[in-house]
Order: C-alpha cells, then structure tokens, then sequence
C-alpha cells in the first residue's frame, strides 16, 4: 500500500499542492508509446505526457474518487509559501 493510502487509512489530512502542476497520462497510453517507440528503433530522450495540466491538489481529488470506502481528506497547500527547498537532482 502506497504511503498516501496509508496515510488516509490512519485519517490523516493530505496537504496537496494546488500550485505544482503534473501532466498525467495513463499508463496504457505510456505503455502503447514507448512499444511504437521500440519499433522504430530510434534511440533518445522522448517526452510523454497527457494533454492536460492538473496540479496535485486536483489529482488528488480525482484519485480520492476513486478509491470507494476510504472517504480521504485533502486540503490545498501552496507550494510558494515553503522555505526554498535544496536542488534533489543527482548531481555527477
């Protein structure tokens, strides 16, 4: 079980960022692109992504729909009113 469902299982309230925004795209989608990929056997970086901006908050509020029973509890959080936060890039 992932830690967000924990963490809803305990009662907890998620704080999701209403201001930090992801592209979802399904992972048959991902799965079918990546295979035409291969196919064409062109080697390289690729960018894949759904065709719409949702932030986290709101993909939150999409996946507590879907998880029956559980009756999550989320609330916004702004990203920009965190202290700096240190680059988490792998550095070489």
């Amino acid at each position: 079980m992932s830690e967000t469902r924990q963490a809803i299982a305990r009662g907890e309230t998620l704080k999701l960022f209403s201001d930090e925004f992801r592209s979802p795209i399904p992972a048959s989608d991902t799965a079918r692109a990546v295979w035409e990929l291969v196919k064409l056997n062109k080697p390289g970086l690729y960018h894949l992504a759904g065709s719409e901006r949702l932030s986290r908050w709101e993909i939150g509020r999409l996946l507590a729909r879907r998880w029956e029973g559980m009756n999550p509890k989320c609330s916004p959080f702004r990203l920009k009113i965190l202290p700096a936060r240190r680059d988490r890039r792998i550095r070489r």
